[in-house]
């Protein structure tokens, strides 16, 4: 036997290589079919965005709803704005306006303030916004007397009311003479007109006039108690929004009482 493997050794040892490659690879096929496969599946993918979700990312996003205020007017640079000074100054007229207008520019343009003025009606440090703006400068005692004046007027307004909701109507019988009452009015002179009493009407109510929203009826009212009523259609444009062409459409409207 040993002479046997030494007469062939050089060709036992290279085949039993071979043999024993042959065998593992055997082994190793056996192994890989008989173990049980494993599905492969591929990675999950990012789920596609839903239609609403991709519409949030490519839509704009909607505009806030707008405050109602009125807009205001600004002076561009190299527009010329005037405005009318009245009452207690030394040369009332028309004047032209700087660039970012303010109350004071008027009032110095208009030689300042007399000795007589009321310093406290106006606010001098106040923004102009409106071309065609008439200013009027109360002397002492004169807006309270005003304020005076137009109380009355209301007080009489509201009894000449309070006495025609009842008024004695004469029948006329044979030998007889009896009297009945009318009824109450329920619409008041303004309402009846369609007009709108500036000086007492309510926030709503002032909405009716052309021109005029929730914003401007404010500064109306705001102006009736700080500066009093208004003795003409003219001096709505004391209140800040109210240009010429503003109250040319709504003229027709006013009622001054």
């Amino acid at each position: 036997m040993q002479e046997f493997f030494n007469k062939y050794r050089k060709i036992i040892i290279p085949s039993s290589g071979v043999v024993l490659f042959l065998i593992t690879g055997a082994i190793a096929m056996f192994m890989t079919s008989s173990s049980p496969k494993v599905r492969e599946e591929p990675l999950p993918q990012t789920l596609p965005q839903t239609k609403q979700a991709a519409q949030a990312q490519t839509e704009e996003i909607p505009e806030s709803p707008k405050p109602d205020i009125e807009p205001q007017q600004q002076k561009r640079p190299g527009e010329d704005w005037f405005v009318y000074v009245t009452g207690a100054v030394h040369k009332p007229g028309v004047y032209k306006l700087p660039d970012n207008p303010r109350v004071f520019h008027a009032i110095n343009a208009a030689g300042g303030m007399t000795l007589k003025a009321d310093q406290k009606s106006l606010n001098l440090a106040e923004k102009i916004f409106s071309d065609g703006l008439h200013i009027h400068v109360f002397e002492k005692g004169e807006r309270e007397a005003q304020e005076a004046k137009a109380a009355e007027k209301v007080r009489q307004a509201r009894e000449s009311v309070r006495e025609s909701q009842v008024q004695p109507v004469n029948v006329r019988v044979p030998g007889v003479q009896v009297t009945q009452v009318s009824g109450a009015r329920t619409q008041t002179q303004s309402q009846n007109t369609g007009l709108v009493d500036v000086n007492h009407a309510s926030e709503q109510e002032l909405t009716r006039l052309k021109g005029v929203g929730p914003a401007i009826a404010k500064r109306i009212i705001e102006f009736r108690k700080n500066m009093g009523s208004f003795k003409s259609p003219e001096d709505l444009l004391q209140v800040r929004g109210i240009g010429p062409k503003t109250l040319d459409k709504m003229r027709s409207q006013i009622l001054i009482r």
